[in-house]
């Protein structure tokens, strides 16, 4: 798998260009479907090259009809229907390529707003609870009781003042009697004040309806205490209410604070990771490009090496059929070799025999010869030739035996030398003609040995030297089929290696295909499998959302409560100031009641000035009157000139009118010629049905050859979106590999620095444990000693009370007083009095700081209950499995983020051959239109000259008799044809 990343860097300008519709890689559509099947590598590049080579066929013959079809319409005299078809089906084309421009960025858009909902979905759940907003609920709701118990103080405080209020109202009333009796025993008195005594009375009157305000204020003030009384009473449980239900949010807040801590930070370190994943998927982009260039040139050398791999299967049942063959002929070889060393086995024991034999009849010879030359006695002689005929039988004998083995040896040269090559032949066949010879004068003189011995020894010479020569040449003969048959064991060692390699390879081939296999296998499970976490990813999200809402939900519905019972407080407080207010007010308007009855006299003078005020106020009013008599008829003058100027107006206006009748007359003529241009606009339609039914026929046979050309694009497009993605998901594993393998190398270094710190420890435990064996056995009597110790404490402690007592006594000695007189004197009544305050003030201090030590306790309580809760929901595997959730959700965004951002450069590319293709559609459009309109004005120049020289070319008719027969002419018929 390793080897497969180290491929040779290719340039960037090298492409795989097939035909001219081949695509990048960043304008494959990742969204389309890719089908079930898969095939190998090798096959799917020999279908891909067909595909390719058919698609470009198929074009060049487009291309070739369109230029066909261009140049017979230019070389028509007149013009045809189908023209304008073409150019029609130009146009739709066109208008498709825009709309499918407009729905691809449509799309996009799309999924743009997709990804910033789920960015701003994921930035509200992030500042959802903040442990800021926490602290903040904690301290309204201090503040909230601070208030109340605020708004308590006030009230005892306003109760007070009502009481003192009331006591001064008695107080007020009894000052009221008594000013009565005053002014009852005045009014006996005082007559001149008679006229007064009414405006007293009323005065007085209105003092007591005062009064009796005053009291319907109290009361009602009495009423509106109590009902906030009762109301505070109702808010003190709705509070303790808030307060269970804020301190179960507060924990429920607590808990999503520490999840959203948690998921924070593994959003940053997520967010830390997509970084770094988005710069190494750049990097892998590109190494991407470089792999599918370098895919092209294995592609090419694949095919290369199919090819010569045939060629060798080709050579190598050539090389099989000639090795069978070889082996046929070395088996028979071999067979015949086997043969010929029995033969020649035993050729070797005969011609050993016949050696010594020979040496024996050498020996014989030379004792005859030496018999004859010294001519020994008869009966020696007679003796000695019995003995050599005896012997010379025997010779006759073998000799006899030798003529056989040699007929034998020369019949097996004669079939070596007719299966040997022409040279060898040669030289056997006058080996052979020497060594008939003397074979035949050896026969022909055996059976005379007795007369001439010489000659019989010549004869064994010459036969023993035949001998030998055909021993040599046998030799030669097996030595030539020795090298033979090492050349055809070279040669066939040559073909082994060669055939092993060949296996090599095909096993090297095969065991790619299968890496390749199997790794598409294990990506398709992996695609799976990711597809599935990510509908369980969002399935949580969806739950999620559905708890996040409903704790929004419900933290509003707690503020809107907390907001209410806010105003109330706030209300009460007004209201608390209000009622203080009109307490207030109330005693100074008693303490200004008590002023105004010394300020009636007073008043009672100033009447007369304000009287006689009125009396200059009334003057000064109807000058006022006149002013506005004199302003009303200058309001009538103005109304007279507006008169004047609406009735200018209303002739305008008249004016205006005859202007529009005009108008509409002439839109009237304007209609008409508008009826007489769609008279011609109905005509030139029928015109254009006629042109439109021949259109259609081209329209369908176009349209066949675009759906041809669409279906070809569409399997293209898989093939390649095939190729890329297995790309992809190979390197996303061989990442995958590089991350296990670097985790599995930290481990290792994490565990043997472990592994040390363990040893280390236990090296410091042995040493720890010698140290505690040494000081046990050298403090053996411990238990005696803490016994000491307990009894020399107890002791000290003894001693130190005695010193104790002493000093005391030093300092303040028993029978200092007992030669003293004795005074003593109670103490006085204000010193009991400030000691009796002392003392309450010391109660009352005592008494808050109970208060306070139990209100702590109190918190301290609910601070432990609400750790209780705490480590009962602390997160448990739950948490950490919804995290781990979140990592592979987040993981399975970024990968959404890439394949949003390869279909994104995907229909950019798309985007851009679309206008690349409307453009050049646009082109041939107007060069189309040019050409058709000018040879259309050719045309019918043609016609008009044409007609004009055949009108001028027929003669005029006379008034005589016409002559029988006809004819026209032939260069008119052909001109007109």
């Amino acid at each position: 798998m390793s080897s497969q990343l180290k491929l040779p860097v290719v340039s960037s300008t090298s492409r795989p260009s097939k035909s001219s519709l081949s695509r990048e890689p960043s304008q494959i559509d990742p969204n389309e479907d890719v089908p079930k099947d898969s095939k190998r590598p090798s096959e799917l590049a020999a279908s891909r090259e067909d595909f390719w080579t058919v698609l470009a066929n198929e074009q060049d013959q487009i291309t070739v009809d369109y230029e066909k079809a261009i140049h017979d319409l230019l070389s028509l005299d007149e013009p045809l229907p189908n023209v304008q078809s073409v150019v029609t089906r130009m146009h739709e084309q066109t208008q498709r390529f825009k709309m499918g421009i407009k729905r691809k960025e449509a799309e996009i858009k799309e999924k743009e707003e997709k990804i910033e909902k789920l960015t701003t979905t994921l930035g509200k759940y992030k500042n959802s609870i903040t442990i800021d907003q926490k602290i903040a609920l904690e301290q309204d709701l201090l503040n909230l009781q601070k208030r109340v118990d605020v708004s308590h103080i006030r009230e005892q405080d306003l109760q007070e003042t009502v009481d003192y209020l009331r006591k001064q109202v008695k107080t007020l009333e009894q000052t009221v009697e008594q000013k009565d009796v005053e002014a009852a025993e005045l009014d006996a008195d005082l007559e001149l004040m008679g006229r007064t005594r009414e405006g007293m009375q009323k005065e007085k009157e209105k003092m007591k309806k005062i009064m009796m305000q005053t009291e319907a204020m109290v009361s009602t003030a009495n009423a509106e205490r109590e009902e906030y009384a009762r109301l505070y009473d109702t808010s003190k449980g709705i509070i303790e209410d808030l307060r269970r239900q804020f301190s179960e949010k507060i924990a429920e807040a607590e808990q999503l604070t520490q999840k959203a801590s948690g998921s924070e930070q593994t959003i940053n370190d997520l967010k830390k990771n997509h970084n770094e994943v988005a710069n190494e998927y750049e990097a892998l982009y590109e190494m991407y490009l470089d792999c599918f260039k370098q895919l092209t040139i294995h592609r090419d050398t694949n095919h290369e090496l199919a090819a010569g791999i045939e060629e060798l299967f080709k050579e190598n049942e050539d090389y099989e059929e000639n090795e069978k063959l070889l082996k046929r002929k070395l088996n028979i070889m071999k067979v015949r070799i086997s043969a010929n060393e029995r033969r020649f086995a035993e050729l070797s024991a005969d011609y050993d025999d016949q050696i010594k034999m020979v040496e024996k009849l050498r020996n014989q010879l030379r004792k005859l010869n030496w018999l004859e030359t010294h001519d020994l006695p008869g009966h020696v002689k007679g003796g000695n030739v019995k003995e050599d005929q005896r012997e010379l039988g025997v010779d006759e004998a073998q000799c006899d035996e030798l003529q056989k083995l040699t007929k034998e040896v020369h019949k097996y040269k004669e079939d070596i030398v007719k299966k040997s090559a022409a040279k060898a032949a040669k030289v056997v066949s006058q080996s052979n003609a020497k060594s008939k010879d003397p074979s035949k004068d050896a026969v022909k003189e055996q059976p005379k040995p007795r007369s001439s011995p010489v000659r019989d020894n010549k004869v064994t010479d010459m036969e023993i030297r035949t001998l030998d020569k055909l021993l040599r040449e046998k030799e030669k003969k097996v030595t030539e089929l020795n090298n033979t048959i090492d050349t055809l064991q070279a040669e066939k060692k040559l073909m082994a290696e060669s055939m092993a390699k060949m296996i090599g390879l095909n096993s090297e081939i095969q065991s790619q295909l299968k890496s390749q296999t199997s790794a598409l296998k294990a990506m398709d499970q992996f695609l799976t499998d990711a597809r599935q976490e990510l509908r369980d990813q969002r399935n949580l999200n969806d739950t999620f959302k559905r708890e996040k809402r409903r704790l929004l939900v419900e933290k509003g519905r707690l503020q809107n409560r907390i907001d209410e019972l806010m105003s109330l407080v706030h209300q009460y407080e007004e209201q608390l100031l209000l009622t203080r207010k009109e307490v207030l007010q109330k005693t100074t308007q008693l303490k200004k009641e008590k002023n105004n009855l010394e300020v009636v006299k007073a008043e009672r003078n100033s009447q007369h000035a304000k009287w006689q005020e009125t009396n200059s106020m009334l003057q000064d009013q109807k000058r006022i009157s006149k002013i506005e008599a004199t302003q009303i008829q200058q309001l009538k003058e103005e109304v007279v000139t507006r008169d004047k100027r609406l009735t200018k107006e209303q002739l305008a206006l008249k004016k205006l009118s005859a202007k529009y009748n005009s108008t509409i007359i002439h839109e009237s003529k304007l209609e008409k010629k508008v009826d007489e241009l769609k008279a011609e606009a109905s005509k030139f339609e029928s015109l254009k049905k006629t042109y439109e039914n021949a259109k259609k026929e081209d329209d369908r046979e176009r349209q066949a050859i675009m759906n041809r050309q669409a279906k070809f694009q569409r399997e293209m497009g898989v093939i390649n979106t095939m190729l890329d993605r297995r790309l992809v998901e190979l390197g996303l594993l061989y990442e995958k590999v590089d991350l296990m393998n670097n985790m599995l190398r930290q481990g290792e270094h994490q565990y043997k620095e472990r592994t040390e710190d363990i040893r280390l420890l236990k090296l410091e435990v042995t040493r720890l444990r010698y140290q505690n064996q040494v000081l046990q056995a050298t403090y053996k009597n411990m238990a005696d000693l803490r016994h000491e110790i307990y009894h020399l404490n107890r002791d000290l402690a003894t001693e130190r009370q005695k010193c104790h007592a002493l000093q005391e006594e030093l300092e303040t000695p028993i029978n200092f007083h007992r030669w003293r007189v004795l005074e003593g004197t109670d103490p006085d009544k204000r010193n009991l009095i400030d000691k009796v305050q002392i003392l309450q003030k010391k109660l009352l201090k005592e008494i808050e700081n109970r208060a306070l030590e139990k209100e702590r306790f109190k918190d301290l309580e609910a601070v432990y209950t609400q750790m209780k809760k705490k480590l009962i929901n602390l997160p448990g595997s739950d948490v950490v499995e919804e995290l781990n959730g979140t990592k592979k959700a987040l993981k399975d965004k970024t990968d959404e983020n890439r394949i949003f951002a390869a279909t994104l450069s995907a229909y950019e590319g798309e985007i851009q051959d679309y206008k690349y293709r409307i453009e050049k559609l646009q082109k041939q459009y107007d060069e189309l239109r040019t050409k058709f309109f000018n040879e259309k004005r050719i045309q019918d120049r043609e016609k008009m000259r044409r007609f004009e020289a055949r009108q001028a070319s027929q003669p005029q008719v006379s008034e005589g008799k016409a002559a029988l027969g006809g004819g026209f002419r032939l260069e008119e018929a052909v001109a007109v044809t």
